[in-house]
């Protein structure tokens, strides 16, 4: 299992294989990972991913997807290969996870007091008031949290 995946490979398009760098070399965050992941029975590891796919499914870790003919439950996506981030990578991303956090609840508090991105036209004027939950809310409640438990 050494080297960029076979999915890399196979394709004309660039896939980025969070493993192995656009250089085809081992990525440093990956380097004790994968004397482990060659000391593995593949057959193992594929056991290991059904049960995780049996567990989801019996947990109810699923989704649909709405609008298809064939819009029956999907598990959500889950491998078993973790995603190993470097410390550097981490502080960067939880900084643009944090950044998104803020906007949507700056997003939902407009929404449910003042809904100037309503007055500004950028969603539509019926959309709150078509939502069921938002008319059974008494006013005072129609407030987003002003932060999220992290």
């Amino acid at each position: 299992m050494c080297g960029p995946s076979k999915a890399s490979q196979m394709t004309e398009t660039p896939i980025f294989d969070e493993m192995w760098g656009n250089d085809g070399q081992l990525r440093a965050p990956y380097g004790r990972f994968q004397n482990w992941l060659e000391s593995e029975d593949p057959k193992r590891l594929r056991a290991k991913q059904r049960e995780a796919d049996d567990l989801f499914r019996l947990s109810g870790i699923t989704f649909n997807v709405y609008g298809r003919s064939e819009a029956e439950e999907r598990l959500i996506p889950f491998d078993i290969i973790p995603r190993i981030i470097s410390a550097r990578e981490w502080l960067r991303l939880s900084r643009g996870i944090e950044q998104r956090v803020r906007a949507i609840n700056a997003l939902l508090f407009d929404i449910y007091n003042g809904q100037e991105i309503i007055k500004a036209g950028r969603l539509p004027r019926v959309w709150p008031s078509t939502k069921k939950r938002w008319r059974y809310w008494p006013r005072s409640r129609r407030r987003a949290p002003t932060s999220w438990p992290c």
